[in-house]
């Protein structure tokens, strides 16, 4: 009786962890999972991992260089428009092109802080264009108009490699 027992205990033990061992990989989805958590990781490698996405901010600055609170830009006190777009790979260049719209037959009269080319003119839009190494904190770029320029409102839209961001509306006066 006493072989019989441990026979039936040694029996016992040994069924559970038999059966654990075997997974069955019914149609390859346990391969599949695995392969695509693989790409997920040399992309993340490649690309690099970065917390956020990018974003724009735009300032409206007063001409010693303190925030306005309102998004009219005078030419007479020498206000400035300025945007910046943050979390970029900070170890790539871009290409940045500037929209400026609502011109309406206007030529657009301004100083930027970037060098730019003119790639194309309409009669209500002005498209600028430059390519820039980013100085580790972000791109930007801040504008400040010729007393010339026509008053009115003004859509301004930034473009970082081909992505567009969010349009600011600027209403310039004398």
């Amino acid at each position: 009786m006493k072989k019989f027992t441990l026979f039936a205990s040694l029996l016992t033990l040994g069924i559970p962890t038999a059966q654990a061992i075997v997974i069955p990989d019914l149609f390859g989805s346990y391969e599949r999972g695995a392969e695509a958590a693989r790409q997920a990781n040399r992309q993340s490698g490649y690309y690099g991992y970065y917390p956020s996405s990018p974003t724009i901010s735009y300032d409206f600055l007063n001409s010693d260089g303190s925030s306005k609170w309102s998004k009219r830009i005078s030419i007479k006190d020498g206000d400035m428009f300025c945007w910046s777009v943050r979390n970029l790979d900070p170890y790539r260049a871009y290409n940045a092109t500037e929209v400026f719209s609502g011109l309406n037959g206007a030529r657009l009269q301004a100083k930027s802080t970037m060098p730019f080319e003119i790639f194309g003119s309409q009669n209500d839009a002005v498209v600028l264009g430059t390519s820039v190494n980013q100085n580790g904190e972000g791109i930007y770029n801040c504008w400040k108009f010729h007393p010339e320029t026509p008053t009115g409102k003004y859509i301004h839209q930034v473009y970082i490699d081909g992505i567009r961001f969010p349009t600011a509306e600027i209403n310039i006066i004398k």
